[in-house]
């Protein structure tokens, strides 16, 4: 699995992490994925359509968010095609009733409020020197990259500790 998420950065035109950071990318450490389901928000594009993409290939069934509707159901696509459930759901992250209203989807269109993994992958970043950011750009990014986080977490705490 390593070597097709280096094949992954690739596609994505990004250097593949080095040596140092490979444990967070090793899900040969991981149990057996297949039939689990995983809840990826920021599932759209990137990173968090590889990830899918690759959890797909294992699998897993995964419930996908974003903001972005049209790359989130290409995504959902893609990943039906290889034999699993996904389902998308556009959702701001940084928003806590969107993100609550996701948790539901998930239980409704799944069946279930048993997922067995979460990946916080919603985020931006400023685009540019944080000197020339203005507040908005900030309270934005730090809405969605730490807020989302939270939110994402909270929500799904009470399903996840049962797994």
């Amino acid at each position: 699995m390593l070597h097709a998420l280096n094949a992954s950065f690739a596609r994505m035109k990004m250097p593949a992490p080095d040596t140092l950071t490979y444990h967070a990318w090793d899900f040969s450490r991981m149990q057996d994925v297949n039939n689990k389901l995983a809840v990826i928000t920021g599932g759209a594009m990137g990173m968090g359509r590889e990830l899918a993409l690759q959890l797909a290939d294992e699998g897993a069934h995964v419930a996908l968010c974003d903001v972005d509707a049209v790359a989130l159901q290409e995504t959902a696509e893609l990943c039906s095609a290889k034999g699993v459930t996904a389902s998308t759901f556009q959702c701001d992250a940084s928003n806590e009733k969107q993100v609550l209203a996701f948790r539901d989807h998930v239980a409704d269109t799944h069946r279930t409020d048993h997922i067995h993994l979460l990946f916080n992958n919603a985020g931006i970043g400023g685009g540019g020197s944080f000197v020339n950011d203005t507040r908005e750009d900030w309270d934005r990014c730090f809405n969605i990259c730490w807020h989302g986080v939270y939110y994402c977490a909270r929500v799904h705490a009470d399903v996840g500790s049962r797994n």
